[in-house]
C-alpha cells in the first residue's frame, strides 16, 4: 500500500481543483441512475484570491456592437498567471458592481485560467464614473466605415476578418490593423484591398519587408 500513502500524503505532480471520493466496491454500470450519486462525493478546493487596484475602466465594442466593460488593474500574480485586466461583461454588470478607478478589488481564477472579479473590498470616496457609450449606439450593421466614434467596433471587425474561419489573413493581428488605422490607410471595411506595399509601409512600426508580406497576404484573400 506504499503507493496509496505516496499519492495521499505527498505533493502531487499536477494541478487539481478538488477531491472526489468513491464508495468501494463501486456499483456496476447497470445500477447507475441519473441524479443518484450517493456512492460518491466531491469537494472543490477554495480558489486562490488576490487583491489589486483598479487603474481604469475601458468599454470595448465588439464586432456585432456589444459593449463589454474591462477593468485595467495593477498587475498581480495569481497562481501561475499575471493578471492585468478582468472582463465584467455588459454595462449593467458594471453598474451592479459599482467599481471605478482607485477601487480595490479581490480576484480569483475561474476554471484555473480566467480572471474573475469576486468582490469590491474598498471604494474611493470621490466617485468619478467614466462616461459609457450609449447602449443603442452600436449594432451588427454599424461602423462599416471608419470614424473616431466607430474606432473600437471597426477595429474588432478588421480583427475578425483575420480569423482562419473567415479570410485567414495570417500574421494580421489586432495590433497590425491598429497601425494601419493610425496611419490613415483604411477608411472602410475592405479598403485595405486597394493598398500598395508603399502605402502599408507608411504606417508606423511596419517595415518595408513586413509591408510586402502584408500586401501579399491581402492579395491571397481575393
Amino acid at each position: 500500500m506504499a503507493w496509496r500513502e505516496r499519492w495521499y500524503r505527498q505533493p502531487l505532480p499536477f494541478v487539481t481543483d478538488g477531491v472526489v471520493i468513491h464508495q468501494s466496491p463501486q456499483r456496476v454500470g447497470r445500477d447507475w441512475q441519473p441524479g443518484q450519486g450517493s456512492w460518491s462525493a466531491a469537494w472543490k478546493h477554495q480558489p486562490a484570491e488576490v487583491s489589486s487596484e483598479v487603474l481604469s475602466v475601458d468599454f470595448n465594442v465588439g464586432r456585432t456592437g456589444k459593449i463589454a466593460v474591462v477593468l485595467n488593474l495593477q498587475p498581480v500574480q495569481l497562481e501561475d498567471k499575471t493578471v492585468r485586466r478582468v472582463n465584467l461583461g455588459l454595462q449593467r454588470c458594471w453598474k451592479q458592481w459599482d467599481v471605478i478607478a482607485g477601487d480595490q478589488v479581490t480576484l480569483s481564477l475561474a476554471g484555473l485560467s480566467i480572471p474573475r472579479l469576486e468582490r469590491v473590498i474598498w471604494r474611493v470616496a470621490q466617485r468619478d464614473y467614466p462616461p459609457p457609450p450609449q447602449d443603442d449606439a452600436f449594432n451588427p450593421l454599424s461602423c462599416l466605415h471608419f470614424s473616431a466614434g466607430c474606432r473600437a467596433q471597426f477595429l474588432s471587425r478588421l480583427s475578425w476578418l483575420s480569423h482562419k474561419s473567415v479570410l485567414d489573413i495570417a500574421g494580421m493581428q489586432r495590433r497590425s490593423w491598429q497601425r494601419l488605422l493610425d496611419g490613415g490607410s483604411i477608411s472602410h471595411l475592405f479598403s485595405w484591398l486597394a493598398l500598395t506595399p508603399e502605402q502599408i509601409a507608411q504606417a508606423q512600426g511596419i517595415s518595408t519587408v513586413r509591408a510586402r508580406q502584408i500586401w501579399h497576404r491581402f492579395n491571397l484573400t481575393r
